[in-house]
């Protein structure tokens, strides 16, 4: 199987991003109004919590695997 050019896997990230933005701001609008201030104070410091304890957790494992992948892209045992 051929891999992508750089160009179509770089556009392709790209979008994902616009539209993981997208989502993002429709969310930031949303979501306050429906909750109201008690409620988002609760959530927010939920959500700030729990991606806290995550990226304790990830402990930049992501990063080197994505690394070690972009260095070696045909070694299957890192998948």
């Amino acid at each position: 199987m051929p891999t992508p050019s750089l160009k179509k896997r770089y556009t392709t990230r790209l979008m994902g991003q616009f539209i993981v933005l997208g989502f993002g701001l429709i969310t930031a609008g949303i979501v306050p109004r429906a909750l109201g201030p008690h409620h988002y104070g609760n959530f927010h410091f939920l959500t700030d919590f729990f991606g806290k304890i995550k990226g304790f957790l990830d402990m930049g494992s992501s990063t080197c695997f994505f690394s070690m992948l972009s260095k070696r892209p045909k070694e299957q045992m890192l998948i």
